[in-house]
């Protein structure tokens, strides 16, 4: 199942840019590889640092959108929503590495059951412990080898 896939992009980038080299070698390494890859800044309101990137590592990506305020979590996807021109749109967060198979896997499952497929994800045994306790993780620090249903991922 290797080739160029109907798959979107958007890497997060936002307090680990020591993380986006790794990240987005993983993206461009997939056995199915993404038609475009987005990167998305949030802006930092600190004011302790800001994150510049070299032209090298900026030519890699179709678009890249640099936030001058800080939208939160919910900007990456409104922005997916806004570029992404496949059916198919992957986000990540700014520490998740997907494994090389990571879009096949999802591409599998994709035509067995459609669905939301994360790198981890979180099931609730309890939602009024959460997240204290009463949940379990799937997908943190070792691989899957089937999809499992959670709450959220």
């Amino acid at each position: 199942m290797e080739g160029k896939g109907d798959i979107s992009v958007v890497l997060t980038l936002y307090k680990r840019p020591e993380m986006l080299l790794r990240q987005l070698e993983a993206v461009e390494n997939q056995t199915i590889k993404p038609k475009e890859i987005f990167l998305f800044q949030d802006h930092i309101s600190n004011g302790i640092y800001t994150i510049e990137l070299e032209e090298e590592i900026k030519k890699r990506f179709t678009a890249i959108r640099i936030c001058s305020e800080n939208v939160g979590v919910w900007g990456r996807f409104v922005y997916a929503n806004e570029v992404a021109t496949c059916p198919y749109v992957a986000v990540f967060d700014d520490d998740t590495i997907p494994g090389k198979r990571w879009f096949e896997n999802c591409m599998s499952h994709m035509e067995k059951k459609e669905a939301i497929y994360a790198t981890i994800g979180v099931g609730l045994q309890q939602n009024a412990d959460y997240p204290n306790k009463g949940f379990f993780r799937v997908g943190w620090g070792e691989p899957c080898d089937e999809a499992v249903e959670v709450d959220f991922g």
